[in-house]
Parts: C-alpha cells; sequence; structure tokens
C-alpha cells in the first residue's frame, strides 16, 4: 500500500469520524433543548373526558404550513439512521457482526424518517389542496353574488 494510498484512508475514516461526531453534538444538544425544543405544547380539548388534539397545534405547523414538524422530525431521523450506519461500517472493519447490525439498525431508521417526512409533505400538500379548494368557493360565491347584485 502506498502512503498516498494510506494518507487517503486515514482522511476518509477521520471524515467519518468527525460527521459522527458532529452529529452526536448536534443531536445532544437539541435533546437538551438547546436551539429549539421538539416537543411541542398541544391545544387539547376534552369531549366526553376524551382528550383530543389539535392537528395544528405545533406553532412551527401554524407558521411554515402543516407537516412541517413531520418533516424536521423526519429529516432527524434519517441523519440518526446515516449516523448508525456509518458507524456500523467503522465498527464493520473490527467487529463484523456487530457493525452489520448497526448498518441494518441505521437504515431502518433512514427508512423512518423518510416516510416521516413524505407523510409531513402529504399533509402540506393536503393543506395548499385545502386552501385552494376554499379560495375557489370564494371566488365562485363572489361571482354568483356579482351575477344577482347587477
Amino acid at each position: 500500500m502506498s502512503l498516498k494510498s494510506s494518507i487517503e484512508k486515514v482522511l476518509r475514516r477521520t471524515q467519518k469520524l468527525l460527521s459522527i461526531c458532529v452529529s452526536v453534538a448536534i443531536l445532544t444538544l437539541t435533546g437538551m433543548g438547546v436551539g429549539f425544543s421538539w416537543a411541542a405544547p398541544a391545544n387539547a380539548l376534552t369531549v366526553d373526558r376524551v382528550p383530543l388534539v389539535m392537528a395544528d397545534s405545533n406553532p412551527l405547523n401554524k407558521i411554515f404550513g402543516a407537516g412541517t414538524t413531520d418533516k424536521i422530525e423526519g429529516k432527524v431521523e434519517q441523519d440518526i439512521g446515516t449516523v448508525k450506519r456509518n458507524v456500523g461500517k467503522v465498527q464493520g472493519e473490527f467487529d463484523g457482526v456487530e457493525g452489520a447490525a448497526r448498518q441494518v439498525e441505521g437504515a431502518a431508521q433512514q427508512a423512518k424518517g423518510k416516510a416521516q417526512k413524505d407523510i409531513g409533505t402529504v399533509k402540506n400538500k393536503a393543506d395548499e389542496v385545502g386552501s385552494n379548494i376554499k379560495e375557489s368557493a370564494k371566488d365562485l360565491r363572489d361571482s354568483a353574488e356579482d351575477l344577482f347584485d347587477r
């Protein structure tokens, strides 16, 4: 093995480890509530003593549209899965079975995150369609009023 390829291999491993360290630091800070809290206050109603949580209780969804928190949480899940897969790859070089299990766990978490992001996208699109329907109904009502006001 040449010196150049050895240096490149060390740089790749260092880059992977740095990526893992940064991801773990971000997740740790987020879990401690630094930045902003993932736990949003819920506005709950009680109907016959059954609590109902309103869909738009999260301020992020109110500001940026329905499904925003699902997209964010899905992205975090995907990133955690990526970290686990990378840890599994590095660990697999030393302990094949444990590393492979970690990679599978990471891949599953990435898929879960992707699904959650997709749910957020669907919620967002459904909200847009609902808004478009409301606008169309309002335009139709205004047109009917204009017709009869003549």
